[in-house]
Parts: structure tokens; sequence; C-alpha cells
């Protein structure tokens, strides 16, 4: 499961709303963290750092038909797509890579142990016990 926290735009940053903000991007950090097996698309900080670093305007991130300037535009809703994709991806790759190897290293030993006539050894948290 993924959480996706809030989006970085003018309408939440105002004086009378930033701490609150804040606040609920950390509550939903915190939620996840207790939570088993969530993760947390930190979509807060993806956003300031398009406005921070990379020099995207306001102007350009809100959506240009919103008067309350809290809705994203479709090129940060494109951007935060791309950022949620590439991450999916990469955690898929990283566990299908922890099988590979776990299923690697379980192939090697029970051969060597098939041609020596052992048996296979216990697994403990996914490490074989020697």
């Amino acid at each position: 499961m993924i959480l996706m926290d809030l989006q970085y735009l003018p309408a939440v940053l105002t004086p009378a709303k930033k701490v609150k903000t804040i606040a609920m991007v950390r509550a939903i950090s915190n939620l996840a963290a207790d939570a088993n097996g969530v993760n947390v698309f930190r979509r807060f900080a993806f956003m300031e750092g398009l406005h921070e670093v990379e020099g995207a305007s306001f102007d350009r991130m809100v959506d240009p038909g919103d008067k309350t300037r809290l809705h994203q535009s479709d090129w940060v809703t494109d951007r935060v797509t791309q950022a949620l994709n590439d991450a999916i991806v990469g955690g898929v790759d990283k566990a299908w890579s922890l099988v590979a190897a776990n299923t690697m290293g379980h192939n090697r030993t029970h051969a060597s142990q098939q041609a020596s006539g052992g048996a296979f050894p216990a697994i403990c948290e996914g490490k074989a016990e020697t």
C-alpha cells in the first residue's frame, strides 16, 4: 500500500495554514511508519523540490483555472505520476532482485548438498544457517 501526502501549493502554504500543513504531512508519515507494509510517496517534498530546486513557479504548478490555488496543474500531475511510477518500478525491481538472489543462493546450496548427499540447511529470516 502507498499513501501519498499533501500537495505543495499556495493554498496550503499561507501563514494561517502552513503549520497545520506540515503537521498533516508528518502525521501521514507517522501513520505509515506505524503500519505494517505501508509506504509514503512524499508528494509534498517532491513538489517543494520542483518549486525550490528546479525553480518551477506556482503559476506553472497550479491548475490555471483554479482560483483557490489548491489544485495542481497537468504539468505537475505528469511529473508526480512519473516520479511515483519510477518509485514503484524501483521497488519492484529491488524486490525481484532479492527474490532472484535468494533463489540463486538456494539453488546453489541445494545443488551442492545434493552432490554431497547433505540435507538442505534450515532457513531463518531469509538466511541459510550452516
